[in-house]
């Protein structure tokens, strides 16, 4: 699932790192700035929000089963449709958690947590809000860390969301410069 030119694509590929070759699995809807995390202990992809080949942003969750090979749309009421947000999977709740991005005209900051059923979260704290950031998860820290994106401008900062605490922190700090779509 990913955008060429004007092309948004649905297809879904494996790579067998043993072997050396591509495998093309089932397909979905197509979309692109989207977010796709994967649980390893349920074996399958969660894939939410982006952009259809019309740019009409989606609100839409998508989960892929690897065993099956099939796709499922769980109905779920959740985050507003959206685009450019982050995403990353907390093994120890076991969770997806999903924040920022941009839902119409608004570049969001909310925080939401999916383990079946979507669930706002409300930390204490906050972060400027953003879109086109890039996260990870630290399983040490029990935190969501990200990096960069787009505020009123493009963003430097670092932003923490703590699962221990309920919390968000935000840090200025010297290094890679301000940035959209970068790893952090």
């Amino acid at each position: 699932m990913r955008e060429t030119s004007s092309n948004t694509l649905n297809d879904l590929h494996r790579y067998d790192i043993a072997l050396n070759s591509w495998t093309e699995l089932t397909g979905t809807t197509g979309r692109s700035r989207h977010t796709a995390i994967w649980d390893e202990s349920g074996d399958r992809m969660i894939v939410f929000g982006g952009l259809d080949s019309s740019s009409t942003r989606l609100g839409s969750l998508l989960i892929y089963d690897r065993a099956t090979d099939a796709w499922s749309t769980p109905a779920a009421t959740g985050p507003a449709a959206r685009e450019g947000h982050v995403a990353v999977w907390d093994p120890s709740s076991p969770s997806a958690r999903m924040c920022c991005g941009l839902s119409d005209t608004t570049t969001l900051g909310d925080l939401w947590s999916y383990d079946g059923a979507w669930t706002q979260l409300s930390p204490s704290g906050s972060i400027t809000a953003r879109r086109y950031a890039s996260a990870v998860w630290d399983p040490a820290a029990q935190a969501m860390l990200g990096f960069g994106g787009r505020g009123s401008s493009l963003l430097d900062s670092l932003f923490l969301y703590s699962s221990t605490a309920d919390s968000w922190s935000e840090y200025t700090v010297s290094g890679p410069g301000a940035q959209e779509q970068g790893a952090p």
